[in-house]
């Protein structure tokens, strides 16, 4: 599985309310401070504000490091996720959250937004970020990419408690 370039992925659709320009600026910020290699993998369809945020990502320093790969089949996200270093879901509003757990389930460290559904979902098994504070994502995005045993735990604590989802 592993190789020099460290993916993160995101599924869900490219919207305002998804937080999508703040996840690019976010992956641009963490592209432009890091020594690695990093891909950015956004899977799903364009919402409302998709649109900006494609322009976003033509303007990105990183864009040819961002797949947009537009809406993929259940298996193909579930390989995805498993291939991903890090599940990011920046959302700023949020009814359930079935993609935190799916990550979980595949084994895959998550930093979501600080919402209550999402710390419902996620428990102690993902870091929480504030979905309007760039600098908190990059650092916690970057102590699962930068600390192995950091990112051994959250796995195992993810597969664990998302046993307790059907």
């Amino acid at each position: 599985k592993k190789t020099n370039v460290s993916t993160l992925y995101y599924i869900g659709r490219l919207e305002k309310k998804k937080n999508s320009l703040f996840l690019i600026d976010v992956f641009n910020k963490l592209s432009s401070e890091s020594k690695k290699t990093i891909r950015l993998i956004l899977a799903g369809p364009i919402g409302y504000g998709g649109e900006e945020a494609l322009e976003h990502i033509k303007k990105s320093p990183f864009k040819d490091s961002i797949d947009v790969l537009g809406w993929v089949d259940f298996e193909k996200s579930l390989q995805l996720m498993k291939d991903a270093d890090v599940f990011l879901f920046p959302t700023l509003a949020e009814g359930f959250g079935l993609p935190v757990i799916e990550a979980m389930a595949s084994g895959t460290p998550c930093v979501v937004s600080d919402l209550p559904v999402l710390r419902e979902i996620g428990g102690k098994a993902v870091f929480y970020a504030n979905p309007h504070n760039m600098d908190e994502w990059v650092e916690k995005i970057k102590i699962i990419l930068d600390e192995p045993g950091v990112a051994a735990q959250m796995r195992q604590t993810g597969l664990v408690l998302a046993q307790n989802f059907t």
